[in-house]
């Protein structure tokens, strides 16, 4: 992956079994801009590495303008 941005989160989401997770990291991936594989598709417990550190996928969140995908938002906790 290329161009795709990185922040800090505090966000507490709740997973599949109501359990409270708060996220290390969010993952920014933009349609346009952002450089991933076609055949990449990120889903929920994949590992991703970034700048060294490990990262395990807890959300992932598509958000689409009138009609079309716009950018994805991934939630990360720090894998160890």
């Amino acid at each position: 992956m290329k161009h795709v941005r990185m922040e800090p989160s505090n966000k507490i989401i709740r997973d599949k079994n109501n359990a409270e997770i708060k996220l290390n990291a969010t993952l920014f991936i933009d349609v346009v801009h952002s450089k991933i594989g076609k055949e990449v598709e990120i889903e929920i417990d994949d590992l991703i590495s970034f700048n060294g550190d490990q990262y395990r996928v807890q959300e992932v969140e598509r958000l689409y303008d009138e009609r079309k995908l716009h950018h994805c938002e991934i939630g990360l906790v720090r894998y160890l």
